[in-house]
């Protein structure tokens, strides 16, 4: 696929929920913007999903070409955001879902919902659980950690029949944290550490890419502690034992900064 994006010269949008943060945030972790406007990004991917959507339900149902004909103007979209996220943040979401199709600007107030990250997980893990053991009035401490923000939110289950029902029992904390960012310090830390080492432009390119690639798949999910040692895979035979590099392999020991 990235060889392919190469030849057309495609524009490879990574990390485009970063960019929903404020621009002091974007400035502290020198989040950069991508070459294409974020609702273009978000609208372009919430169109590949749909897309895909409907030829998987049209190819597995009997009838399915027909039956989503008759039902797709009844597609309800229910979209999850961080804890933080207020009333007026939820134009952008819904102009790239009616930008990709799921909705016109008419009915996009009746077939989009919005929900808490922590309020959807919640609701999913009551519902995949042995109810018979939870009693109403039980408190639900809800820890979201994603790629880019960690939600905190303590529910209050006030009904498990007919239908499941909770409530916000404490207002939830949103921080930003997450691997993402820890990659996004990966990358700027190789380059700079790389350059330093007399390399070109292209190979610290080169070389970061690879490395970050190498971390996320193997030491990241490895990582236990500050005294542990970390070896990353930078690619070619490239070797400086004055930086740690010996045939390709970065070897980094504790904390970095």
């Amino acid at each position: 696929a990235e060889e392919l994006a190469e030849s057309n010269h495609w524009t490879f949008a990574k990390n485009f929920n970063l960019h929903l943060f404020s621009e002091s945030t974007r400035s502290l972790y020198g989040i950069n913007l991508d070459r294409v406007s974020l609702l273009q990004i978000h609208t372009d991917y919430l169109r590949y999903l749909l897309r895909h959507t409907q030829a998987f339900f049209q190819d597995r149902v009997v009838l399915g070409a027909e039956i989503w004909e008759r039902y797709k103007s009844t597609i309800e979209v229910v979209i999850t955001h961080p804890n933080e996220w207020g009333t007026r943040k939820q134009t952008f979401p819904r102009n790239a879902v009616v930008g990709a199709g799921y909705a016109d600007a008419k009915n996009a107030s009746t077939g989009l919902n919005f929900m808490s990250k922590t309020e959807a997980f919640a609701y999913y893990g009551l519902f995949h659980s042995d109810l018979r053991h939870v009693v109403n009035g039980t408190t639900l401490l809800i820890c979201d950690a994603g790629e880019e923000i960690v939600d905190i939110t303590v529910f209050t289950l006030v009904s498990k029949y007919p239908a499941l029902n909770i409530r916000e029992k404490r207002q939830g904390a949103c921080i930003r944290a997450g691997v993402a960012l820890i990659d996004l310090e990966l990358d700027r830390y190789l380059r700079q550490f790389l350059s330093g080492a007399g390399l070109s432009d292209e190979i610290v390119d080169e070389y970061t890419n690879a490395g970050v690639s190498d971390f996320k798949n193997a030491p990241k999910r490895m990582f236990s502690g500050e005294d542990q040692i970390s070896r990353i895979r930078l690619g070619g035979s490239f070797t400086d034992s004055l930086i740690g590099v010996r045939r390709g392999i970065l070897t980094l020991s504790g904390c970095v900064k």
